[in-house]
């Protein structure tokens, strides 16, 4: 059943909503799929706070263009000079790692999804396009979590150090104590 002019909008309007506010967003490219393959990436963005959406090229292409005219100008819904032939999802999710970590995992399980492209924003009103590439690479950086972990570990790390340091200091002390005691 087609939707009407009215839920065409409102539909836009949501998607730009969702574009504005996330801080990173993936464009793909899916033909040929199990219904249960795109379900189980819907589960696993659930799981790290992202979001997965299927919409139509032209209500995207006009998203962009009443949100970001300057990248609606470029075409980057093409794939390598041709026209994009299947569904297209929308990934996205409230930092810059999770959703383009996710869609490049799942783009590695699944040959009938390409990555496109997508959107990350510095900071409100500034955005910037990435290449297939670039979320590839973005992707393999560490997760906020994992970056986390390791800062901790780092400042952690010195202060056993001096523990130990001082713990040994402490041991011979008391070596040397016993040994006056065992003296006398």
């Amino acid at each position: 059943m087609s939707k009407t002019r009215l839920q065409k909008e409102q539909l836009v309007q949501n998607i730009k909503e969702i574009m504005q506010s996330a801080k990173s967003t993936i464009f793909a490219v899916f033909s040929n799929l199990q219904v249960e393959k795109i379900n189980i990436l819907r589960k696993d963005l659930k799981q790290q706070n992202a979001n997965l959406r299927i919409i139509k090229k032209r209500l995207l292409k006009k998203a962009l263009a009443d949100s970001w005219p300057k990248i609606a100008q470029q075409d980057y819904l093409q794939e390598k000079d041709k026209k994009v032939l299947g569904n297209i999802s929308l990934t996205w999710s409230a930092d810059e790692i999770t959703a383009a970590k996710s869609t490049e995992k799942f783009t590695q399980d699944n040959e009938n999804y390409k990555i496109l492209g997508g959107l990350l924003i510095d900071q409100p009103g500034q955005v910037k396009y990435l290449s297939y590439e670039e979320i590839k690479h973005l992707a393999s950086l560490p997760s906020k979590s994992e970056l986390l972990a390791k800062t901790a570990q780092t400042i952690k790390y010195p202060l056993y150090g001096l523990r130990n340091v001082l713990q040994g200091n402490l041991n011979n002390l008391i070596g040397v104590l016993n040994q006056i005691a065992k003296a006398k």
